[in-house]
């Protein structure tokens, strides 16, 4: 009589069959009968162990159905267990596990040999999974040792590999009925779950060492550093730059035979004057598309990191020129910081060159400010915020540099109630204030405070804005490449250490998602109202509101993680293997930062102290 039936199914979104390793352990069907349990395999018992299940007699029998996919199916030959490398981490050093014979996989572990296969794990869904679970799924698909002869019932024992769940059915004589693997492998036993792993985690802009530490805090395998790094250096960091080589050319090829304004400006990867990186972005300006990013490294200019900018902007602009010339785009006007060097090579080449308006107001407000900060200040304390909106009203409404500094000088006089100048030719365009204010600022008199007046006037009139005026009447701003150097930080710390190929990846990786993203509309609610988030200004003491822009879809990833795949399906040769520096990498130049070589460790132990022994 039959006393026992369980199915387990689970399907795909769209209908498919979930797989694990494309055999799904899932997907099965099995029949009991004379069969009791000591545990219950749907409850939540703690005490329960696949063991304590036993078979009453030697008559109990039982039927196994497995569905399985026919693509994958004929690709699964019967192979002993012994030629599986099972449970075994693989050597992080020396890469051991990787650059073994290749061995035929049995019908529970799937190699990846297509790169339509390819395609299917790259859009598979993940599970997380408990290990003791899956083993009780697992004791109720094999009841009876597959060796003629053998009665013993086989425990179901797990191994890891990196991240991928091993399980195999073996009886206390030791014959092995079947083994099964949760994660399908590419070509050196790599599977596929570690290897996306690896890839997602530059992809997404992540740090290895914190998920790594995400994953041993949660008791769940992961790959080791060793594996990551080799997946990094091998492919996602060339996957990453050939395809910002095609996603580039797209762009040129949207603005072909167009007249470009650009903007640019350089960050580096640390604060102060100590950074080793400097990467330089190029900006078009209407849409805010980025044309190029150039990394510069310390060692390639002298140890210098203050020279850093300056290559990284002949770089990026010499590559934007190029790429132009290809679809016939010229950049007709270049908008950068006031940086002297970047000036000096504008003049030489002949281009129109503006200064961020934007800079050049906040570098005026810090000198007010410090004015403002004495005691003999604090009447132009509040006029400050007044005097920073009047240059831009400047830089909007003048078009020449004579107009501009009419216009500008015009501050010295109305902070003093007086609204005209040079004889009448010049006045202010507000109406009559009276002389007492209602916000609270006092006029300025031009006899009691006429050293607070002559501290304003060596702002106002500083012979270096007046010789930049004509650069700043063109009211361009760089504030879009400030918004893109805050996403940097998403991809780029500057708290971490990277390899100059890893960081110019994660500079790249973070141009293209500015890219894709770049123009996304603005969120709405059900109503049709915009939405709007508000936010408080510590150092200014206000609210505002920014508007809410829809979620990004991250829809360049799916194909970048695909290529990266197919490379290493193409690629013949061992994950762990040394590769050697690009030409342009600047490890050429030098293997570290110093100016000088390293002392032993030894010696540098010895001749360390400190201070509380």
């Amino acid at each position: 009589m039959w006393i026992h039936r369980c199915t387990r199914r689970a399907q795909w979104r769209g209908g498919r069959t979930l797989t694990a390793s494309f055999v799904n352990p899932l997907n099965i069907t099995v029949e009991f009968s004379d069969l009791t349990c000591d545990g219950d395999l749907d409850g939540d018992d703690s005490d329960f162990d696949v063991d304590d299940i036993e078979l009453e007699s030697q008559d109990a029998s039982f039927f196994l159905t497995m569905d399985v996919d026919e693509k994958y199916a004929k690709e699964a030959d019967e192979v002993a267990f012994e030629e599986v490398a099972y449970g075994q981490q693989e050597d992080e050093e020396t890469g051991d596990a990787d650059t073994a014979e290749e061995v035929e996989l049995g019908p529970g572990i799937t190699r990846i040999a297509t790169a339509d296969q390819c395609q299917d794990i790259c859009n598979s869904t993940l599970c997380l999974a408990f290990v003791h679970q899956l083993k009780a799924l697992a004791a109720v698909s094999i009841r009876k040792c597959s060796t003629a002869g053998c009665e013993h019932v086989p425990a179901v024992k797990e191994g890891f590999t990196g991240s991928a769940l091993y399980l195999r059915w073996e009886c206390v004589k030791g014959h092995v009925s079947h083994t099964w693997c949760a994660q399908p492998t590419l070509p050196n036993k790599i599977h596929c779950g570690d290897f996306l792993v690896s890839t997602c985690i530059l992809l997404s802009g992540n740090n290895y060492a914190k998920l790594a530490l995400w994953a041993k805090v949660l008791n769940l395998p992961f790959p080791g550093a060793t594996f990551h790094q080799a997946v990094q250096k091998h492919y996602v960091v060339q996957a990453v730059k050939d395809t910002w080589k095609d996603h580039q050319r797209a762009i040129f090829d949207s603005l072909a035979e167009q007249n470009l304004v650009v903007l640019g400006d350089g960050r580096n990867d640390s604060p102060g004057h100590c950074a080793q990186y400097c990467s330089y972005t190029l900006m078009e300006a209407e849409t805010t598309k980025i044309l190029s990013v150039q990394c510069v490294d310390k060692r390639e200019t002298q140890r210098k990191s203050t020279n850093m900018e300056r290559v990284g902007f002949k770089r990026a602009l010499d590559e934007v020129v190029l790429e132009g010339e290809r679809v016939d785009t010229t950049v007709d006007e270049v908008v950068t910081d006031a940086h002297v060097g970047i000036a000096a090579d504008m003049k030489a080449i002949g281009k129109k060159h503006s200064l961020d308006v934007w800079h050049v107001a906040k570098n005026i407000g810090k000198k007010l400010a410090k004015i403002a900060a004495g005691s003999k200040g604090r009447k132009l304390q509040k006029w400050i915020p007044s005097i920073v909106n009047h240059f831009w009203f400047c830089c909007q409404k003048a078009d020449t540099k004579t107009k501009f500094m009419g216009m500008w000088r015009g501050v010295l006089q109305h902070v003093c109630n007086i609204h005209s100048w040079d004889a009448g030719a010049w006045c202010c365009d507000h109406e009559d204030l009276g002389g007492e204010r209602e916000d609270g600022r006092a006029w300025l008199d031009p006899q009691e405070d006429r050293a607070l007046v002559k501290q304003l006037a060596s702002v106002v009139l500083d012979q270096t804005l007046i010789q930049k005026a004509e650069l700043v009447i063109t009211n361009r701003s760089t504030c879009p490449l400030e918004v893109f150097h805050q996403h940097l930080l998403m991809y780029a710390g500057k708290r971490f250490a990277y390899t100059p190929p890893v960081y110019e990846a994660r500079i790249l990786l973070a141009a293209m998602d500015h890219n894709t993203h770049a123009g996304r509309p603005l969120a709405t609610s059900k109503d049709g109202r915009k939405k709007y988030h508000r936010c408080f200004n510590k150092k200014t003491g206000r609210w505002s509101v920014f508007p809410v822009k829809v979620p990004k879809t991250y829809h360049h990833i799916p194909a970048l993680k695909l290529r990266i795949m197919e490379m290493r399906l193409q690629d013949p040769l061992p994950l762990h293997r040394k590769k050697p520096l690009a030409q342009e990498d600047p490890r050429r130049l030098s293997t570290h930062l110093a100016a000088t070589s390293p002392p032993p460790t030894s010696e540098l132990v010895a001749q360390k102290k400190s201070r509380f022994t």
